[in-house]
């Protein structure tokens, strides 16, 4: 009903719409973010998600508007009354890095505390560990974004746990982000048109996860000329096309990406065993995107995402004996989108989108004997999957703008799901266990940003969720005031409320996904948390400087208990502590240059994580896992000439925190011998004190990249050649004790050594 009657609201304020759409002149890309400004009422806008954009003026003659975007060349259009109110398409030049036009504008684009606009050039660039740029792993080297284990793309802000963190691929979440258990992320760079992250105070029409939000935007793909693009790396290889389709009629984009691992592993490890044993490992992922640009008001997309692991191994002997087990996990998502510019000039979305993460492993087992035949089998699942329907607007009016919308979820939980099955030529027996659950979720939103005056600007909106199997529907409220100061600066502060009703049971380590997801119930509550930020930051030429405070506090948490994890319960809301307590403080301080031959940042952030549960450590406070005191991050990128541009990278963060045994004792328990008397059994017993008791030694790393470029009479060509780890520090992966000579001492394994890597490219 709301959504109804804003359609009827009147202009406010006097004067005329100017509204348009920004595009690449040369691929006819929308670009996001760009600068539109209106000198003569000293009044700025940027394009969203589409590239589309308006302003009001209270010119009744002709004026100029400016339009703007980092990279591309600044471009003026003077308009009448007379067209002022039609949809402009505004084409912008690549080649020329533009300054930022007003400081008016700029005090809209940094009215959000804790946002960032990844830099996707800057991030292309930096060094991998597989010669692949990597899209989560080089997120780590944000302030306020730390890593879990060593090698692990998985991402951890401000206190918060990996499913905390709502990732986003054009508005469809993805629950499984990561591949080999979190070494690499399911991201190609050379899909993504943009990036952002959210960790302090994010829009309205994002909501279900307490820590962050990464909102990744697909390219829509050249509807001019074709482009393509194959890899070969040291780990996986792939290739990316993109271009026009039917005669310029439609726009799209398709990358493919596979691990080269198995192509080594299958016949080395049967060369090995003569056979008789085969290890196997491969990942693959598929991004594919289609655009038809019917005209300038009215736009469709399709997308769809797959992508799996597969892990396999298989045993025999030469008569008696073989076992084969597959262990299978992936995402598929898709969405179909509409996207109108409506003559009353609201921006209009709406679609249809789904997602699915599933885990699937299955297992055979064959004995054969003179006396009898055993033959086994069984599989193990875990399944979550959405189907969602959803419709967003907005407009812009004299001095703000307003966005909503509303979306209904369709869950279907499969947190655990058993079948086997035996037989012999004894007997036969079949086990069945399915756990599954289907939960309705309705969610609405609304939200405004308010330039109040010339250097005060607010943002403020609430995000409804209805939860239909506990009957609850929680509201979140959510305010961001910008103020700008003189010489550029600018000081921020915002408070958020944030639900999430989906919890991810984890088994906490860097293998391979065990992880069950799972919805809020009558005995699980849903979790919350309440963040408070202020931010100052400065524009001093190229470099933009800025610090920002935060508090966070984070309700009804759960925990595995002592001694269970996924593999050895089924009764998952028996398995865990609930109503826990969460709190998180710290200071976050970046210093940035994106221009120029010479790029890159230094960022810091001081921080303390900690946990409370009532039957945990005694009810006392413990430390965060992966609440890491401080770190620093460096990351520089350095254009030597056209052809050749080198990148490092260098990592410094307290260590971990992880719970080892403090006292080793002899103990004995009470068995029974064939005469049934009871007999002591002598064993050991460890004491272990508090949780999360000892911290880990201190982590550091550089990284160094090259790259070498060459223009080819077809195409270029590029070749990557990098080292990890340079001087072969030895960071700690987990620690243990042994017993030598008589004495227990605790000994570090470390994971990675140095490691070179190296990949072609060619372009054509």
């Amino acid at each position: 009903m709301l959504l109804f009657l804003l359609l009827f609201i009147p202009e406010i304020g006097q004067g005329q719409q100017v509204c348009g759409v920004v595009l690449d002149e040369k691929s006819r890309e929308p670009l996001i973010g760009a600068t539109v400004y209106l000198p003569s009422n000293a009044k700025g806008a940027f394009t969203d998600n589409h590239g589309y954009f308006c302003l009001q003026t209270t010119q009744s003659e002709s004026f100029q508007i400016q339009i703007s975007f980092i990279g591309y060349q600044t471009q003026k259009v003077f308009m009448t009354n007379k067209n002022a109110d039609s949809l402009l398409m505004i084409l912008l030049v690549p080649g020329i890095s533009m300054e930022e036009i007003d400081v008016v504008v700029k005090s809209k684009s940094n009215r959000s505390t804790g946002m960032y606009d990844i830099p996707m050039d800057m991030m292309k660039k930096m060094p991998g560990l597989t010669g692949d740029p990597d899209l989560l792993k080089n997120l780590q080297m944000m302030p306020g974004v730390k890593m879990g284990d060593e090698g692990s793309s998985v991402f951890y802000v401000r206190g918060g746990t990996p499913d905390q963190n709502l990732t986003l691929i054009d508005d469809v979440p993805l629950y499984y982000v990561n591949h080999i258990g979190g070494f690499l992320s399911v991201f190609d760079m050379n899909t993504i048109k943009k990036a952002t992250l959210y960790k302090g105070y994010y829009p309205a029409n994002f909501g279900g996860r307490l820590s962050s939000v990464l909102d990744i935007r697909l390219k829509d793909g050249d509807v001019n000329k074709t482009h393509k693009e194959i890899m070969i790396g040291t780990l996986a290889s792939k290739f990316f096309i993109e271009g026009p389709m039917f005669n310029n009629k439609l726009s799209g984009m398709f990358s493919a990406r596979r691990c080269n691992l198995d192509l080594f592993m299958l016949p080395i490890t049967a060369m090995n065993s003569n056979g008789k044993d085969i290890t196997s490992y491969t990942f693959y992922d598929l991004t594919g995107k289609i655009t038809w640009t019917k005209n300038a008001r009215n736009k469709f997309s399709f997308m769809t995402y797959a992508g799996r692991d597969k892990l396999y191994f298989k045993q025999k002997d030469d008569v008696s004996y073989s076992s084969s087990l597959k262990n299978n996990w992936g995402n598929i998502a898709g969405s179909i989108t509409w996207n109108h510019f409506c003559v009353s000039n609201w921006i209009f979305s709406s679609g249809l989108n789904f997602t699915k993460f599933y885990r699937v492993f299955d297992y055979n087992e064959v004995i054969y004997s003179d006396n009898e035949d055993y033959k086994s089998k069984g599989e193990f699942s875990s399944k979550i999957g959405d189907l969602t329907l959803f419709s967003n607007m907005n407009k812009s009016f004299n001095n703000f703008d307003i966005k909503m919308g509303v979306e209904s979820t369709f869950h279907k939980f499969t947190p655990s799901a058993i079948q086997s099955s035996e037989e012999s030529n004894i007997q036969n027996g079949d086990t069945l266990y399915l756990n599954r659950l289907n939960v309705l979720e309705l969610r609405g939103y609304i939200e405004t940003n308010w330039d109040v005056t010339k250097h005060l600007s607010i943002a403020a909106g609430i995000f409804s969720m209805y939860w239909h199997q506990i009957n609850q529907i929680s509201f979140d409220p959510r305010i961001s005031v910008s103020y700008s100061l003189p010489g550029e600066s600018f000081i921020k502060t915002s408070y958020a409320v944030n639900h999430q009703y989906i919890h991810l049971l984890s088994n906490n380590s860097g293998g391979l996904p065990v992880d069950l997801w799972i919805p809020s119930s009558t005995s699980v509550k849903p979790e919350s948390a309440e963040q408070f930020s202020v931010a100052f930051s400065k524009q001093v030429k190229t470099v933009n400087f800025s610090v920002e405070v935060y508090t966070k506090k984070m309700d009804n948490l759960i925990y595995y208990k002592p001694g269970y994890s996924v593999f050895n319960t089924l009764k998952w809301d028996d398995a865990i502590e609930k109503e826990g307590q969460g709190f998180s403080k710290g200071i976050e301080v970046l210093a940035q240059k994106l221009t120029g031959r010479n790029t890159g940042w230094i960022g810091y952030t001081l921080s303390k994580d900690t946990r409370k549960f009532e039957n945990i450590n005694q009810g006392n406070t413990f430390p965060f896992k992966y609440g890491r005191l401080h770190e620093i991050n460096l990351v520089y990128a350095f254009d030597i000439s056209d052809k050749i541009s080198m990148s490092a990278n260098w990592l410094f963060a307290s260590g971990n925190f992880v719970t080892l045994a403090k006292q080793k004792f002899p103990a004995f328990e009470l068995g029974w011998n064939n005469e049934n008397y009871f007999i002591p059994e002598f064993k050991e017993a460890h004491y272990y004190g508090s949780v999360n008791n000892f911290q880990t030694a201190a982590y550091h790393r550089l990284d160094v990249g090259f790259n070498f470029k060459k223009q080819l009479k077809k195409g270029e060509r590029n070749i990557y050649l990098g080292i990890y780890n340079v001087y072969n520090r030895q960071n700690p992966y987990y620690y243990y004790f042994k017993t030598s000579n008589g004495e227990r001492n605790l000994y570090q394994y470390s994971l990675f050594p140095i490691i070179p890597s190296v990949s072609f490219t060619y372009k054509w």
